[in-house]
């Protein structure tokens, strides 16, 4: 006697897992072999089978959903789900393209005319079935069968695939009669299907009827034999029940959506070579679990906070590599992706062992900073800042030399002939370090301040995770190399409000101090201005009417005051010279840009509602749309969409999101921790 898969068990999660993986595995396999000379053509065959099962299984596990949960919060879900692990997967494929347009990213971020039509079709059936069930609920069957009908006039690989989500749906409608069949009937049904999907098969096959391919005729003929196939195929394991074990199609369909994604890039580089098939096979399904599990942690409740600052650190990180790996080496894509993979395995490793004793101690902290700062100071060292072709080291070493001399210090040019834009309080605060000779010296003192700040505001556990995330940050290690500025500036600011957070500081309560401070901190950078209007302004917005205007006159008197002694020197200088430090710190954007961000800036203040946690992601997140916006705005102007990773733009001033971002992710890990 045949031992068959339980009645109860037809279609059930773990079979539809089976098929799932099943199907990713053909697809994945055909692709690649596709990308062969002389492979035999039958061979398209398999490969459409698989994505009439992976079709089927969606509708039917849609609908299953659907029965138990509703449609409430649909969209939420699959924004999590689909939308958002495609577009990270786009920006990642960004620097492999051969050329870039905004046209390409617009198509593809919007699923206008996408690379995937696979995951464009499968939106457009979830757009299907929820307006069904959201406006047409007594004649939603109708209303998807007509949507499949409507399917058929598309192109081939759509029309072909014109029924399978409608299939799944209906097994999944009648789902408790079938799991009363008996062997004899699923038999029958499958053999039916089989009978069905070959002799449409053979039919196709004849001269006088391929001369119709492309035609609405032909690809009917198509639809009846991938999905008809593709049922045969989904009767096999009540057969072969022992297929529903296996721990290779269990875990692969767990991730079919991202293999099927990450698969694709890498057809290109079979390059007609069989051998390297198993290679990127193996490849293709690593990447795709790593994936999955950023997936699944963005998707999972609660998580969306982490998930933004963890993307922008990765991101972040991800551009910088970009950048400098792709003039040197043509193996870049290798390198970025073996990054990624670092920083997404350090973050989930912290947060899996954050209750350890090695993460609660005191010694892992005072251990982990001496061993970065001795790091730091050696690799700052090894090279000669006079032969490093970024100049902000300079900026503020030739600058104070010039003030100290008694010289006009904005009058003074960088070691690469460019001009200097420092601010007067961030002049003075590296006088210190001016004196040490090594203005650089700056981004060390800063990193101990934060890593020290987090501490202070989230303990010992957030500190330990601040200071990995900084040692895993090329970005902070490039800093350090050419001795910039740039998280210098932001580490501190951090460290500002994470202080006042910490001691429940705000206008309410320290309205003048406060104020002073602000002014003091938009005498070093006016990006500051974001994160303490972020930060500051729902308490301002709490405080009477004479503060209202005592604050803003606080902050501007302040910031003037500073300037006051330059100003008296040599005003034209200050004010009228054509790079002027006003100039050079607003020249990477437009009215239009400063718009926006104010805007952004305004509704992030007013979203953070008391949440320290989410305050600081979404001060990194406005960290990130800064130059973002100013970025974009430029090379919608000029036409220079393939630049983004060249010299035109300093893609640097992304790093001032970092700090935020780490904060973040530092405080997240530590409340859970504190919360078990």
């Amino acid at each position: 006697m045949i031992r068959t898969l339980p009645a109860a068990e037809i279609l059930s999660h773990k079979h539809t897992r089976c098929l799932q993986g099943l199907s990713i595995i053909i697809i994945m396999a055909l692709h690649y072999v596709m990308q062969t000379d002389g492979y035999p053509r039958f061979l398209n065959l398999p490969a459409s089978i698989g994505v009439a099962i992976f079709m089927f299984v969606s509708g039917f596990g849609l609908n299953e959903s659907y029965k138990s949960k509703g449609i409430y919060g649909f969209w939420t879900k699959k924004f999590k789900r689909i939308i958002i692990p495609f577009w990270i997967f786009t920006l990642l494929v960004i620097p492999f393209r051969a050329e870039f347009t905004p046209e390409w990213l617009f198509n593809n971020i919007f699923f206008v005319k996408c690379d995937f039509w696979f995951i464009t079709f499968l939106l457009r059936w979830y757009a299907a079935f929820w307006m069904a069930n959201r406006f047409l609920c007594r004649h939603k069957t109708t209303a998807l069968a007509l949507f499949g009908v409507a399917n058929v006039f598309l192109p081939q690989l759509e029309s072909e695939q014109a029924f399978s989500f409608f299939a799944g749906y209906m097994a999944s409608r009648h789902i408790g009669s079938i799991r009363q069949w008996n062997a004899r009937k699923i038999l029958a049904v499958g053999l039916s299907s089989l009978a069905v999907g070959m002799t449409f098969l053979l039919l196709k096959e004849i001269h006088c009827v391929r001369a119709f391919i492309g035609t609405l005729p032909y690809n009917i003929i198509l639809l009846l034999i991938k999905m008809p196939l593709g049922i045969f195929v989904i009767t096999l394991p009540y057969f072969f029940p022992e297929a529903t074990k296996s721990k290779i199609l269990s875990v692969t369909g767990l991730a079919t959506y991202e293999l099927f994604m990450v698969h694709t890039p890498f057809m290109a580089h079979i390059d007609n070579n069989a051998a390297v098939i198993p290679l990127y096979m193996a490849f293709s399904c690593l990447l795709a679990y790593f994936l999955y599990k950023l997936d699944k942690f963005i998707a999972k409740p609660g998580n969306g906070i982490t998930s933004a600052a963890t993307v922008i650190y990765a991101g972040v990180g991800y551009m910088v590599i970009c950048k400098y790996t792709m003039r040197v080496t043509d193996m870049f894509g290798y390198i970025i992706m073996s990054y990624l993979f670092a920083v997404l395995s350090l973050i989930h490793i912290m947060y899996k062992y954050k209750d350890s004793a090695v993460m609660r101690s005191p010694k892992t902290l005072y251990a982990i900073i001496p061993a970065m700062t001795v790091m730091m100071i050696a690799v700052q060292y090894h090279f000669d800042p006079m032969q490093i072709q970024v100049d902000r080291w300079s900026a503020i070493h030739n600058v104070i030399a010039a003030l100290l001399g008694g010289e006009y210090p904005y009058m003074a040019e960088t070691h690469l002939g460019g001009f200097a834009s420092p601010f007067p309080v961030w002049m003075v605060l590296h006088i210190p370090f001016y004196f040490l000779n090594n203005v650089g010296l700056s981004v060390i003192a800063a990193t101990v301040v934060f890593i020290l700040s987090v501490r202070y505001a989230y303990g010992t556990t957030a500190a330990i995770v601040s200071a990995a995330l900084l040692t895993a940050s090329v970005s902070l290690w490039y800093e350090t190399a050419v001795r910039s500025d740039m998280m210098t500036n932001f580490m501190l600011l951090c460290a500002f409000i994470l202080y006042i957070c910490r001691r429940q500081t705000d206008f309410t309560n320290h309205a003048i101090i406060l104020s002073v401070c602000c002014g003091l901190w938009l005498s070093t950078r006016l990006s500051t201005a974001f994160p303490l209007f972020i930060c500051l302004l729902p308490g301002y917005l709490r405080t009477d009417k004479k503060m209202m205007i005592t604050v803003p006159l606080t902050i501007i008197i302040t910031f003037i005051i500073t300037f006051l002694p330059l100003a008296l020197w040599d005003f034209d200088a200050l004010t009228g010279a054509e790079y002027n430090p006003f100039v050079l710190q607003t020249r990477q954007g437009t009215p239009q840009d400063s718009v926006i961000a104010l805007t952004a800036a305004l509704l992030l203040a007013l979203k953070w509602k008391g949440n320290h946690v989410r305050m600081l992601v979404f001060t990194s997140v406005m960290m990130v749309l800064l130059p973002a916006t100013a970025f974009t705005h430029s090379m919608l102007a000029h036409g220079t969409w393939t630049e983004i990773f060249n010299s035109m733009y300093d893609i640097t001033y992304f790093n001032a999101s970092l700090p935020f971002a780490i904060a973040g992710i530092a405080a997240v890990s530590s409340l859970r921790a504190s919360s078990r």
